[in-house]
């Protein structure tokens, strides 16, 4: 099986998510609250003109983000 590299044109980035806890300790929040909440994930690739960011970085980003 071949592995496919891939990397981001431009400024863009590859990113991968992180699973977010859908309890806060023993409280379950409703599904429209996780919608609403920041997303967490890690770079797995960096475009050649992105310059602020470095692979397996941590970023927080909105769930409506590109």
């Amino acid at each position: 099986m071949s592995k496919t590299h891939l990397e981001p044109m431009g400024d863009y980035l590859l990113v991968a998510d992180v699973q977010q806890e859908s309890t806060i300790g023993e409280i379950s929040l409703p599904d429209n609250q996780r919608q609403q909440e920041m997303c967490f994930g890690y770079v797995v690739a960096v475009g050649p003109e992105c310059i602020a960011l470095r692979e397996k970085d941590q970023i927080c980003y909105g769930p409506y983000a590109g």
